[in-house]
């Protein structure tokens, strides 16, 4: 069993930027079982220690991921990813999102169109019905699972990457229309690196203990990974 703990902040500066929220969380899925997962990384006929690529991506852990919009009104969405190895692509059809909370930290207001959403990363988004161009009606959110070792790689077909696997959440303005789909002809995610935090506050205070940890990756005397 696995859920979003959401904690409201009594000093969240951008309280009063939303009218409402939401949650939406993504993650990877695979049809194997944890164990044989673990015992396949392990297998001496796996001598660099490959992880094993997602079989499909899921959505509110297959709960229903529609919401209801009304475009006079912003919204926080805050996107939590479950993911045990890869990545999530996202983008809000053509609408901009502004990126205000990254892994617990409050940053500057980042208006952004594409974002890159790491295994275990949380990004809140505010969208506003205001940015929307003048239009109105339902839209969905893209999420494309990356599972590329490297997804700005050209393949011969003249893309980046491989999409296989996508999941949508619908943000619905008028119930008894078409839920539309969506086409991203490119990934050009916004680079987070140079954010800043909130008011540039630190991030964290200094440590008063600092452990530094070594791993290497190797075969033990079995050949097996380690």
């Amino acid at each position: 069993m696995r859920g979003a703990l959401i904690i409201d902040d009594p000093r969240d500066p951008y309280a009063r930027h939303y009218d409402e929220e939401y949650t939406i969380t993504v993650s990877d899925w695979y049809f194997t079982e944890s164990l044989d997962l673990v015992r396949s990384i392990l297998s001496p006929d796996n001598p660099h220690g490959l992880m094993p690529l997602p079989d499909a991506a899921i959505i509110n852990d297959g709960q229903p991921a529609e919401y209801e919009f009304d475009p006079t009104k912003t919204y926080r969405v805050r996107l939590i990813s479950y993911s045990a190895l890869a990545a999530f692509m996202i983008q809000a059809d053509k609408h901009s999102m502004t990126v205000i909370m990254t892994d617990g930290v409050y940053t500057e207001p980042v208006v952004v169109n594409q974002l890159r959403m790491a295994p275990g990363q949380r990004y809140d988004v505010l969208i506003k019905g205001s940015n929307m161009g003048g239009k109105s009606g339902n839209f969905p959110i893209l999420f494309s699972l990356d599972h590329n070792a490297d997804w700005t790689l050209i393949g011969d077909d003249g893309y980046a990457g491989k999409w296989p696997y996508n999941v949508t959440a619908d943000f619905v303005e008028f119930a008894d229309e078409e839920r539309p789909d969506m086409v991203v002809p490119v990934w050009a995610p916004e680079d987070d690196s140079f954010w800043h935090t909130f008011r540039h506050d630190p991030r964290l205070p200094d440590p008063t203990w600092r452990f530094i940890m070594d791993f290497v990756s190797c075969l033990d005397e079995a050949g097996i990974p380690r």
